[in-house]
């Protein structure tokens, strides 16, 4: 398996802080295709960067949620808004 590099990605799109409640793996994988798209570069597949992610020592805890993180910089805009929302009836 082949293991991604990510410091670049963290580095621009993740804030690291113990108060964030922390992102899901989906999130953080929607993210760096976000990024990914805005660099015009192809996204490693979600098994290679969940491997990137255990090499940052980034490691989900409960419910695939990775405490002390937070989106920020533009790709997290991006996916923000072109993400699928789920439909809520009212």
């Amino acid at each position: 398996m082949t293991k991604v590099p990510l410091d670049e990605f963290l580095c621009e799109c993740v804030d690291r802080s113990p108060d964030h409640d922390g992102l899901a793996l989906e999130e953080l994988y929607g993210l760096y295709v976000s990024w990914c798209v805005l660099r015009e570069t192809e996204p490693a597949s979600d098994r290679a960067f969940r491997a990137g992610l255990g090499e940052a020592k980034i490691n989900p805890v409960r419910r695939g949620r990775c405490p002390g993180l937070a989106m920020t910089g533009s790709a997290s805009a991006d996916y923000i808004v072109h993400r699928e929302l789920p439909l809520v009836a009212l």
